[in-house]
């Protein structure tokens, strides 16, 4: 998979983007809410998780090479780009760690939950648990997320936290 790195950092037109509360509520299940999170599945009172922004930001542009997001549900392209098998998209890792950190340290209340960010470091299949180990340091929330052989998929997370 080669991307084009002159395009990396580029501006892009702006876009505007719009949801519907079923594009919420769908977000959200498939982040992985339940029963336990129905303020977040059902519209009476509805609330949106905080990572739903990153997923509603992205707009379409300019590609990065010959890099192809479909690798992610086609075998065959994932089979070009090296993988053995389709790979989970990264929103989706992003998402299940993003829904986690608010109920461990934000109180369940994602209002609190203000900025998240970490770096991929290695390609989740699915199917494979996660876990999202959490270190709270005074006003500063450090978290990485890790496969259960040990990988380490998101590290060098930090995530900014309102206080109650």
């Amino acid at each position: 998979m080669v991307l084009d790195h002159t395009v990396v950092g580029v501006e892009g037109p702006a876009h505007e983007r719009t949801w519907t509360p079923k594009d919420t509520m769908l977000y959200a299940l498939g982040a992985g809410a339940g029963t336990s999170g129905l303020e977040f599945t059902t519209e009476k009172g509805q609330r949106v998780l905080p990572t739903f922004a990153v997923l509603a930001a992205q707009a379409p542009r300019p590609p990065l090479g010959d890099f192809d997001p479909a690798l992610l549900v086609h075998a065959e392209q994932a089979a070009r780009a090296g993988f053995d098998r389709p790979i989970l998209h990264g929103l989706c890792t992003y998402a299940v760690t993003g829904r986690t950190l608010p109920h461990l340290v934000a109180g369940s209340d994602p209002a609190r939950f203000q900025a998240m960010s970490g770096r991929f470091t290695s390609p989740v299949f699915p199917g494979e648990s996660l876990t999202v180990s959490i270190w709270v340091d005074g006003g500063e929330v450090l978290f990485r997320t890790a496969k259960d052989d040990g990988t380490v998929v998101l590290d060098r997370g930090r995530a900014t936290i309102l206080p109650p």
